[in-house]
């Protein structure tokens, strides 16, 4: 992705601000990526400029874009780099999941603690056990869809594999149906917070 935003930005002709040093490249950033397999309609790149960009900065964008990505909103960001603190995700899930779920969640609502293990290193070695209780603000679901609001502890995350397995779910296909529809965000001016509302109509970004 970070590779396809560089290309991209360059494509649009845009006044890149570079690094300075041996090797200069665009400074932006992706904040909070998405997790590898799961489709979002709420990525947020900052890109540093060395002018304003001209009125049309949003159609300069997706006219180079691939299809599938769209840049749907744009404006200047305050200095400090801005945190997330809340992510939603959305899966649809079919008739046969709902019963399941939906008594699994009423399982998890009377244990004081969720842990699960979480492997980690080049050859997944190293485990611990982590409590995703404190991460998950919300779940629930709304007729067929399963609304979940994660939220961080310090840097902590909760994974979204973790939380399909959690819940009995299959960490590889249900993983690959899930989306993440929204963000809030602490230290950004503008865009504002995103919802799921507003980016209805987007592509998987």
């Amino acid at each position: 992705m970070m590779r396809l935003m560089e290309r991209l930005l360059t494509k649009a002709d845009l006044p890149l601000r570079f690094s300075q040093g041996f090797n200069p490249r665009p400074i932006l950033s992706l904040v909070a990526p998405r997790p590898v397999g799961v489709g979002s309609t709420c990525d947020l790149l900052t890109v540093s400029l060395d002018s304003p960009p001209a009125d049309d900065f949003l159609h300069s964008l997706n006219a180079v874009a691939p299809q599938g990505l769209r840049f749907i909103q744009a404006g200047a960001t305050v200095k400090k780099a801005p945190q997330p603190l809340l992510a939603d995700y959305e899966l649809r899930l079919t008739p046969e999941q709902i019963p399941a779920v939906t008594d699994r969640l009423a399982e998890l609502e009377n244990e004081p603690a969720w842990p699960i293990e979480r492997t980690s290193g080049k050859a997944r070695r190293t485990s611990k056990t982590i409590d995703l209780k404190p991460l998950v603000h919300s779940m629930a679901i709304s007729a067929d869809v399963l609304h979940v609001q994660l939220q961080p502890e310090g840097d902590r995350w909760a994974k979204p594999a973790e939380l399909m397995r959690l819940l009995g779910l299959d960490e590889r296909g249900d993983l690959a149906r899930l989306t993440r529809t929204a963000m809030q965000w602490a230290n950004l001016g503008s865009p504002q917070d995103a919802s799921p509302a507003r980016r209805r109509d987007a592509e998987q970004d």
